[in-house]
């Protein structure tokens, strides 16, 4: 199943569908083909996307505790 997902995000590229190839990489977890795409598109928003996406999402997890009954938030590097 991932191979052929996979194939569909090479043809969304190849047929210059950006967002979509992405989108379907990023689903994945298949960051190589990610920045492949991106770089491949030259599209500077879409790279700033891609790159919030890693620092927010892959990078940093949340964790939540629980401190006197207040909800805390603190985000550490997952490497």
């Amino acid at each position: 199943m991932l191979e052929m997902r996979r194939i569909a995000a090479y043809i969304y590229k190849k047929a210059g569908r950006w967002k979509q190839s992405i989108a379907l990489s990023k689903k994945d977890n298949m960051y190589k083909d990610c920045m492949e795409t991106c770089s491949q598109s030259g599209d500077r928003e879409l790279s700033e996307d891609l790159l919030v996406y890693f620092i927010e999402q892959v990078w940093f997890k949340p964790i939540l505790l629980t401190d006197d009954m207040r909800l805390v938030i603190i985000q550490y590097y997952a490497p």
